[in-house]
């Protein structure tokens, strides 16, 4: 599975989606992943059937539905930014510097 693309369903309304559109694409470099994450916003996620470009078995693709992919929990006077796969892996995606960017800032 690893260099597979799976569409996210992206909330661009909470800070870590901040300036993005409503779904980003990520690059999948291993098959880890967390389930829906409770008391947590769950901002980049994989839906149901999801959309998947490159080669992803049917089994890696079941495993990954319904999982978080970026998420940020509140600790303390922080947060903590989950981040299941990497924006900046090889500059592969524009969005991907946002997304670093809104996790760096959303802590100010």
């Amino acid at each position: 599975m690893p260099g597979a693309i799976f569409k996210l369903n992206w909330d661009n309304t909470h800070p870590l989606g901040f300036g993005m559109s409503d779904y980003y694409f990520s690059l999948k470099t291993s098959s880890r992943h967390f389930q829906y994450l409770k008391n947590t916003s769950n901002v980049g996620y994989i839906g149901k059937n999801p959309l998947v470009l490159g080669f992803a078995g049917s089994k890696a693709k079941k495993a990954q539905e319904e999982t978080t992919v970026f998420a940020v929990q509140r600790m303390g006077r922080g947060n903590v930014t989950y981040m299941v796969d990497n924006p900046l892996f090889r500059a592969f995606w524009y969005q991907g510097k946002m997304v670093f960017a809104n996790a760096i800032f959303l802590n100010q």
